[in-house]
């Protein structure tokens, strides 16, 4: 790739990334202690060739206190797939258990 077509593709990243809002949905750690999850988040605007940017969202989870996040933060990323995306998340420091809510926009 160019450092034209390198450009060009920013920009389309850009203009795209402004026009999805955010959204907040669950991802379930479990009942027992672990480090790390994974889960399928159905979207219909998700694609292969997708760019999800996902964070985490301080919003108290089901059955769950609005702290959580102060305790064990969460590093996430996400891999694009047709009409669905899967998202990959480790607590830091860790285990947790429960609910957390994550937060995720797409482009494409």
């Amino acid at each position: 790739m160019n450092l034209g077509d390198f450009n060009n593709q920013i920009q389309r990243w850009g203009i795209n990334a402004r026009g999805r809002a955010w959204v907040e949905t669950e991802i379930d750690f479990g009942s027992s202690p672990v480090g790390s999850t994974s889960a399928t988040i159905t979207d219909t605007a998700s694609t292969t060739d997708s760019i999800i940017t996902v964070a985490p969202s301080a919003k108290a989870a089901t059955n769950r206190t609005g702290d959580d996040m102060a305790w064990d933060g969460l590093m996430l990323s996400a891999l694009p797939g047709t009409g669905s995306f899967t998202v990959y998340a480790m607590a830091v420091p860790g285990p947790v258990v429960g609910k957390r809510y994550i937060q995720y926009s797409i482009a494409n």
